[in-house]
């Protein structure tokens, strides 16, 4: 009986242990638990507002919308990189209504200045259409 109760205490420890290391190897939370992490709000217009948490070390940033609207019908929001050397912003990847509720990471910051978000119709555009809702300095 002894042994058996040692058992399920390693047992639990190993499965302690994996969820730590799973969580440790999480894009998310290896920006949000970086040692040069700072976060920004900005408002998006229409509604709600992103954080972004952002880390150099990692470079990466950390999106999280909070009481954003879902985009209108037919519509998404896409997320872009504004290079500092004031080349084409970069698509980083769309949210839809789902999506919304998800911290976004967004990788290879280095060479942006900002991050900008934008209305565009689903499936996404090559080029952003303007005015962003939202955008935030990463520098």
């Amino acid at each position: 009986m002894a042994a058996a109760a040692a058992a399920a205490v390693i047992a639990l420890g190993g499965v302690g242990v994996g969820v730590y290391v799973a969580g440790q190897n999480d894009p998310v939370n290896q920006v949000l638990q970086a040692g040069d992490v700072r976060q920004a709000t900005v408002d998006v217009n229409g509604g709600g507002t992103a954080t972004v948490s952002i880390s150099s070390s990692k470079n990466a940033v950390v999106v999280r919308m909070n009481g954003v609207p879902a985009p209108p019908a037919g519509k998404v929001y896409q997320m872009w990189l504004i290079p500092k050397d004031g080349s084409d912003p970069v698509s980083q990847g769309l949210m839809d209504a789902q999506a919304l509720s998800h911290p976004a990471v967004v990788s290879g910051i280095s060479s942006a200045a900002s991050i900008g978000i934008t209305v565009e119709p689903v499936g996404g555009s090559k080029k952003p259409t303007l005015p962003t809702v939202a955008a935030a300095p990463l520098t």
